[in-house]
């Protein structure tokens, strides 16, 4: 399916979460994430997953954040006989797209070095 640059508008998110998928879609290409939404009721955040690996994932939330600056949390499968569905990885306010970008791009790569 390709992007028709409305995919994102039917999620009922804050128009600041749509931007920064579509920012990171226009940047990573089509089929770098999936989106995992645990949240359904946050409007102001998303899950973007590694999509052959969707335990790999990073919430991104712009609650509060300034313009152009993001939380985020990134997820790891769970540890063998965790009876959690994830292992928490680092979180933090990231102050940048790039550095968002960046962070997403290490983290879905680190399923490499896991493995």
């Amino acid at each position: 399916m390709g992007y028709d640059g409305n995919v994102y508008k039917d999620l009922q998110r804050d128009a600041s979460i749509i931007r920064v998928l579509e920012r990171l879609h226009a940047r990573l290409g089509p089929g770098a994430f999936e989106i995992v939404d645990h949240w359904e009721g946050d409007r102001v955040a998303i899950g973007v997953a590694k999509p052959d690996c969707h335990s790999l994932l990073a919430y991104i939330s712009t609650l509060g954040m300034a313009e152009d600056s993001y939380w985020v949390s990134l997820e790891f499968p769970p540890e063998p006989e965790s009876e959690l569905p994830y292992t928490q990885g680092n979180e933090r306010e990231v102050t940048s797209f790039e550095e968002l970008v960046e962070i997403i791009q290490r983290h879905f790569a680190s399923a490499n070095r896991r493995r």
